[in-house]
């Protein structure tokens, strides 16, 4: 008896138990063996007109999710998926071809799901039956192969100001930040990607605004070296247009420290799915916010290729907290407000299985916990996410993995460093449907993260 089974039902009711396969009971927790034998009899197999998980009610609520790869969208069969509930100890399937998972559940417990395959690493989903659709659960193969990098080469010409400098940039792309009449760098190629080519060279002034531009179009991208990239900077200069965009906060009460700006972008984001971006004018901050905590950003862009992205960051005095505003830059249109955080942290003895994380905040859509993830720029093995209400305490604990996968299985490393964030999404978009790494603010407005912290993967 396997775990083939796509669609499984927790609780009374008198459907199937799972179809087209088979119930496999889930692991002790004390890591022990289970038998069907070992089920009460309302749970076995022989039981087809009831299947409950004491002491579960009657089925009433249905999960479904489908698995995919990161890099391909392509379904993932064979993945794990386990529920667990507040009523019994869960339940877990394997994906079919179509990467779907499906359980009916006691909707008057709370469920978690946890979606994870040997070699990728793993997502959760805390409090699951509060969402309307979980839709595609995105899983990154662990430790895979990193892009091949190779060499980029071209000239520059045009005429450039005293004292300006000029920032060369593209998709999937080493940025230069003083390119000369000749520059090198490097661009990666993806296995599996087809992210073209496109390059701009942006001429900032001594101030740091943009003040000329000089673009190629898109191109499709060599297997190999590529040699001859021709950027002009134009005369008379492109003009640029000027933008001036409020970024309003709201912290500062509770424990949760003031930010002050840091760094900020505005960028060309293509059509293609992996979402590649770069970098084509400035964005400077403006004098300091006072009381108010609103923040002005200063945008200057070009027709040519104007931007349609913006990335802001921010960072509290000790460097503990770091928050990214993120939109689709619209120009005049665009204003930001920035939800209130009172607090996040962590609680417990530091291990999977004794450590919680908290977060109270308004304005946001989700709290999240990555595993895994570090400062060195290690990119989260799992990550648990919990839908988020305003003014209340959303409190995040770490479940357990589906049988057959360890933590050694999604890239784990003991101990390693974990962190929490606060994340408001676009209308529509779910976290574990985006990369964990990467472009990872496609989808996001605001994604707030509170310090790394050790963590020890015990007690799962």
């Amino acid at each position: 008896m396997g775990l083939e089974a796509t669609a499984c039902y927790v609780g009374g009711g008198g459907g199937p138990l799972c179809e087209p396969g088979g119930f496999v009971p889930p692991p002790r927790r004390d890591g022990g063996a289970r038998s069907d034998a070992a089920l009460p009899r309302d749970a076995r197999l022989d039981a087809p007109d009831a299947f409950v998980l004491p002491p579960c009610g009657p089925a009433t609520t249905s999960i479904t999710a489908r698995i995919v790869d990161e890099a391909s969208d392509a379904p993932l069969a064979r993945a794990a998926v386990r529920v667990e509930g507040t009523c019994g100890d869960g339940l877990e399937v394997r994906t079919g071809a179509d990467g779907i998972a499906r359980f009916v559940v006691d909707g008057a417990h709370t469920w978690s799901l946890t979606a994870a395959m040997v070699g990728h690493h793993a997502i959760s989903i805390l409090d699951v039956t509060r969402l309307e659709a979980v839709g595609d659960v995105r899983l990154e193969v662990a430790n895979g192969p990193p892009p091949v990098v190779h060499s980029a080469t071209g000239t520059l010409s045009g005429s450039v100001g005293a004292g300006s400098t000029v920032r060369i940039d593209g998709f999937d792309f080493v940025t230069l930040a003083n390119a000369g009449g000749s520059w090198a760098s490097a661009h990666y190629i993806r296995a599996g990607g087809t992210v073209p080519t496109r390059f701009a060279a942006v001429e900032r002034d001594a101030a740091g605004e943009a003040v000329n531009i000089g673009v190629t179009s898109e191109a499709t991208r060599p297997s190999g070296p590529l040699a001859g990239v021709t950027l002009v900077l134009p005369a008379p200069s492109e003009p640029a247009v000027e933008t001036t965009v409020p970024i309003q906060f709201h912290f500062g009460g509770g424990s949760f420290p003031v930010v002050e700006p840091v760094s900020a972008d505005v960028l060309y984001v293509g059509t293609h799915p992996l979402a590649p971006e770069v970098r084509i004018g400035s964005a400077l901050f403006g004098p300091p916010p006072g009381p108010a905590l609103v923040h002005e950003l200063v945008v200057r862009d070009f027709a040519v290729l104007p931007g349609n992205w913006l990335v802001a960051r921010f960072a509290s005095a000790d460097g503990g907290v770091l928050v990214t505003v993120c939109t689709a830059f619209v120009g005049a249109g665009t204003a930001i407000d920035v939800g209130e955080i009172y607090a996040m942290g962590w609680e417990g003895d530091g291990t999977y299985g004794g450590a919680t994380a908290y977060g109270r905040m308004s304005g946001y859509d989700f709290v999240a916990m990555h595993l895994g993830e570090s400062a060195a720029g290690d990119p989260p093995a799992w990550r648990v996410f919990a839908p988020s209400e305003d003014s209340t305490t959303t409190t995040l604990h770490i479940p357990h993995l589906p049988a057959g996968v360890t933590i050694a299985d999604i890239g784990v490393a003991a101990p390693h460093e974990a962190r929490i964030y606060a994340l408001d999404m676009d209308p529509g978009v779910m976290p574990w449907s985006l990369p964990a790494r990467g472009s990872t603010t496609r989808g996001h407005r605001v994604i707030a993260a509170e310090r790394f912290v050790p963590l020890e993967p015990a007690g799962r």
